[in-house]
Parts: C-alpha cells; sequence; structure tokens
C-alpha cells in the first residue's frame, strides 16, 4: 500500500478493499520503433487509402496497405482523440520486428485504453479503437476487461477521484505501467450501468469536436492557401 499523509480513509479502504487493476486487465507497453522520426508519421504526410485502417492482424499489412494508425501520448485530451499518427507496417512490420520490439502485437487489433503517460499537470485517458497501435513508453494500453467494459474503466480514470488516487500512486510528470497497475478498481454493480452510459456519451461527444475540429482546420488552410 502506497504511503501518503494526506490520504482519508476512504482512499485507503479502496486499497485494501478492491481488486487491483493488474488482476482485472494489466496495463501492457505497445511497440518501439527504435527510430521514431523514420517509422512514424502523421496522417496528412502519406496516402490515407495506404493505411490499414481495418486490420484485423498483421497479415493483413501487405501490397498497398502499408501503415496502420497509432498511439503515442499527445496532448490533453480525454474520452477520444489524439489519433494523429500512423506508424510504417509493411509487410507486417518486418523493419520495427527487425530493429525495434513488437509488445503485445495481439492488443493493436482489439479495443481498450490508452492514455498520455507524461503530463505536466493530470493524466488523460481515452478509448482505443480496433486496428491502432499503442506505444511502448508515451502512450500505453489497458484492453477490455472480462469483468468491466472499457467504458466503465475509462469513466473511473477520468474522475475525480482517479486524479487523487493517481498522485498517491505516481505524483511525478510520468505516469508508468507499475502505477497503473496497483490502481483499486471499486465493481460497483449499482451504477455500472450509469458509469457506461456516461462515459460513452463522453466518448461520442469528443468524437463530435474532433471532427468539428478538423472541418475547420481544413476550412481555414483553404482560405490561406487562396
Amino acid at each position: 500500500m502506497p504511503v501518503a499523509y494526506w490520504a482519508t480513509d476512504a482512499v485507503f479502504r479502496a486499497f485494501r478493499s478492491y481488486p487491483n487493476l493488474k488482476s482485472l486487465s494489466p496495463a501492457l507497453l505497445g511497440l518501439y520503433s527504435r527510430d521514431n522520426e523514420l517509422m512514424i508519421r502523421y496522417w496528412h504526410e502519406i496516402g490515407y487509402g495506404r493505411v490499414g485502417k481495418n486490420a484485423k492482424c498483421s497479415a493483413d499489412f501487405s501490397g498497398n496497405t502499408v501503415w496502420l494508425p497509432h498511439c503515442k501520448g499527445g496532448n490533453f485530451r480525454n474520452w477520444f482523440g489524439n489519433m494523429d499518427l500512423v506508424v510504417w507496417f509493411k509487410d507486417a512490420g518486418e523493419a520495427i520486428r527487425k530493429n525495434g520490439i513488437m509488445n503485445n502485437e495481439d492488443c493493436y487489433y482489439i479495443r481498450g485504453i490508452t492514455w498520455t503517460a507524461l503530463s505536466s499537470s493530470r493524466n488523460s485517458f481515452r478509448i482505443k479503437p480496433y486496428s491502432v497501435s499503442f506505444d511502448s513508453n508515451k502512450g500505453p494500453f489497458i484492453a477490455d476487461s472480462i469483468v468491466l467494459p472499457s467504458e466503465y474503466l475509462l469513466g473511473l480514470f477520468n474522475s475525480s477521484i482517479a486524479v487523487a488516487i493517481l498522485q498517491i500512486l505516481n505524483p511525478t510528470l510520468s505516469l508508468q505501467n507499475g502505477d497503473m497497475n496497483r490502481f483499486p478498481i471499486c465493481i460497483n454493480s449499482g451504477h455500472k450501468n450509469q458509469v457506461v452510459d456516461g462515459a460513452t456519451t463522453n466518448i461520442e461527444e469528443a468524437k463530435k469536436t474532433g471532427i468539428a475540429l478538423r472541418r475547420l482546420l481544413n476550412s481555414e488552410s483553404i482560405h490561406f492557401c487562396r
């Protein structure tokens, strides 16, 4: 149990009474390219048709499909977003397998939660969609749990109580997987549906905001170029 003289009795009871994240769905390391400047690009730098947006496994990357959407931390953004990067994945990621590390590759193709590990204030957690790889350091991953859906965990991690707990687990600027794995998970069946519904609504609103922002930036770019 962590030591924090300012924590309340309720917080300490949470650590004693509830299962930790590691026992339900541990935080995982992802892809390590070893050369980000060479292997990682923004979406606007490459042809949209060359991205494996609906890939189900690494074997789907052949022919003209050579890029995989990639999560790598980013700015503070809760619920959904920071989906602006792709990683070179030609021939099932052969270059990364040769020069980097492909941690937990099966999880690239499933849904879960990622977050910005390095932050100057509070951490932000958001959904990682299917067919998106994740980082080994700045944007780790938590898979859908058998016990709890990602929406429930996301609602918990983006709550005010999570801010207090994370300050206890790691008061520094860099939130590590080991810190997240010690996070106590309160499984409240009476409020589960309410939390899931609220998180789902926030995710959809965050998607709409992202679409509107992209449209605005595109229109401003067109105006600027005239």
